[in-house]
């Protein structure tokens, strides 16, 4: 075989070659037991043997082949979506060692042992969950992949699927209906030994629908609610309930002092770290504004902290969006591009190649100088940075998410997002580019930008439909319709694309045809535009007969 074949082919390839050799083995011994006489018949035994070794001979040089790639692939794809590992981070050993030996113990069955990792925000829940995805260990129990899913506050369970089943190598073309999916994922994990975190959790649905997958998977959960762990145990009892406790003061100080780049402890180290109440990430932003501050004013720092005077958004501990606050007033222009971000919806997902667009578009910054941003950002816990097949993408936590939208004008970054794509669709919208993000949230930006009858001029067209449907899934399409409330077109055709989805995701090409099929009784005159528009794909199609009751 080639050596560009893929793993599958060589799998495949050495799985027929198995059966045959099976195959011919039974064959050869049923022969055998026919023959009567007993020199003749150890002979031919002794024949079936040799055939199968030399058979076996001429199969080694691709197991070598398949070891050889599975050994590169290994460290490589055991890890999807799993953010890298920030270098001047700091975890207190003694937690890693105890969350990492309480997900060694899986319990009588793994799936039902799930590990909630509980604490504030900011506590370092999601570096903890990152360190034992990347330990070596952890990777050997789960052979067939950690999968990272960042469920936030409204956990986009569709998409992660199909992420999932993509990084896998399947082609799928979206689901509409969360229980077909989960049947699908399902059947996908059945006989497959796999890692999913959970990070950031705060809707319990999706960990239902996720801890139904298969029985040698288990579940990590990140979570800062406190109520999560009485109903996953009740929904698992051997679950396990791990809470991430602070720094200790000596460890909290030895934090700064790495991150601030100190050669000396300044004389006010111990009210910061007390007024952070050890909060690793607080005492993070607070050592990444010491080090852009040089001489650092430590006193003066420590007087901003603890001023008590300033709004945020109530469900965060105060300190530490105030250590976020002070950090990005210190980055000046810098913090200005941070507070861009707001502008995406999926704060769990925002690849990276459209934030290079939007920084070029708004700041003219060059592609090389935003992903150094992003890097400089993601070493001082601002975000996280995530590999991904199809291109690399960051993560906020939600926190930062709501400080960002908390201190940005929204309306005006959704203009912005639609200028930059403007420049690319000269054409009209249905010229725009299939980069993986403008067709999934074109809707969305006009929407935020106020632009409702831009958006439903977009929802009534079917070319626009179509290349929706075919460049992303039929949920996304069918969830673009509740952008807009109160309209009886766009309520049938959301109605329609529902009816026909399981047609749809077999095969998009028919989107026409069912359009056409659903809708042609309507009296409705944008309905009757929009079925004009798809007959001109199907000019053969015709009213379907009534039926003999009619």
């Amino acid at each position: 075989m080639s050596q560009e074949h893929t793993l599958e082919e060589q799998l495949q390839f050495l799985e027929r070659n198995y059966k045959t050799l099976l195959k011919q083995a039974v064959k050869d011994l049923k022969q055998v037991e026919k023959q009567t006489d007993a020199t003749q018949k150890e002979q031919q035994v002794q024949q079936v043997i040799t055939n199968i070794e030399f058979a076996l001979e001429e199969m080694k040089p691709e197991l070598a082949k398949l070891r050889a790639n599975l050994s590169d692939e290994a460290q490589s794809s055991v890890l999807f979506f799993v953010p890298d590992l920030p270098q001047h981070s700091l975890l207190e050993m003694d937690a890693f060692n105890s969350a990492k030996a309480k997900l060694q113990a899986k319990g009588t069955e793994a799936q039902f042992s799930p590990l909630l990792i509980e604490a504030p925000c900011g506590m370092g829940k999601s570096l903890l969950a990152t360190r034992l995805a990347h330990d070596p260990d952890i990777q050997a129990l789960y052979p067939d992949g950690i999968f990272w899913l960042g469920l936030g506050e409204a956990p986009h369970l569709f998409q992660h699927y199909t992420d999932i089943a993509q990084a896998l190598g399947k082609t799928i073309h979206g689901f509409v209906d969360l229980e077909i999916a989960t049947e699908y994922m399902q059947d996908l994990f059945a006989a497959r030994t796999s890692l999913f975190i959970l990070d950031d959790v705060s809707d319990l649905e999706a960990v239902v629908a996720i801890s139904s997958l298969g029985v040698n998977c288990r579940l990590l959960i990140t979570t800062v609610e406190s109520n999560f762990f009485d109903f996953i145990k009740y929904k698992a009892k051997q679950a396990i309930h791990f809470k991430l406790p602070a720094l200790s003061p000596q460890n909290a100080a030895q934090l700064v002092i790495n991150n601030a780049g100190c050669e000396t402890p300044p004389a006010e180290l111990d009210a910061i770290t007390l007024t952070c109440q050890y909060n690793p990430l607080a005492l993070q932003l607070v050592a990444s504004q010491a080090a852009l501050q040089k001489p650092t004013d430590w006193e003066y720092l420590l007087e901003r902290l603890q001023e008590e005077d300033w709004e945020f958004p109530d469900d965060y501990n105060y300190h530490l969006m105030m250590a976020l606050h002070l950090y990005i007033e210190t980055l000046g222009d810098q913090g200005e591009c941070y507070l861009v971000l707001a502008v995406f919806e999926d704060y769990t997902w925002i690849p990276l190649h459209i934030i290079q667009m939007l920084w070029l578009h708004m700041f003219n910054q060059p592609a090389a100088d935003s992903q150094k941003l992003i890097e400089q950002f993601a070493e001082t816990g601002l975000l996280h940075l995530h590999h991904h097949s199809k291109g690399d993408y960051i993560s906020l936590h939600a926190f930062q998410q709501a400080y960002i939208k908390d201190n940005s004008d929204l309306d005006k970054l959704h203009i912005h997002m639609l200028s930059a794509y403007g420049r690319q669709a000269q054409q009209g919208w249905i010229s725009g580019p299939d980069d993986g993000y403008f067709y999934q949230n074109l809707c969305l930006h006009l929407a935020g930008a106020g632009r409702s009858k831009e958006l439903k001029s977009l929802l009534l067209d079917f070319d626009w439909m179509y290349k929706k449907m075919r460049y992303t899934s039929v949920h996304s399409a069918v969830a673009d319709y509740d952008l807009l409330d109160n309209d009886e077109a766009l309520e049938l055709i959301q109605r329609a694309l529902y009816d026909a989805a399981t047609t749809l995701m077999k095969d998009p090409e028919h989107l026409a045809t069912e359009l056409l099929d659903h809708l042609w009784e309507k009296d409705n005159r944008d309905i009757q535009a929009m079925l004009n528009q798809a007959k001109e794909s199907v000019p053969a199609w015709e009213p379907p007969m009534p039926s003999d009751d009619l």
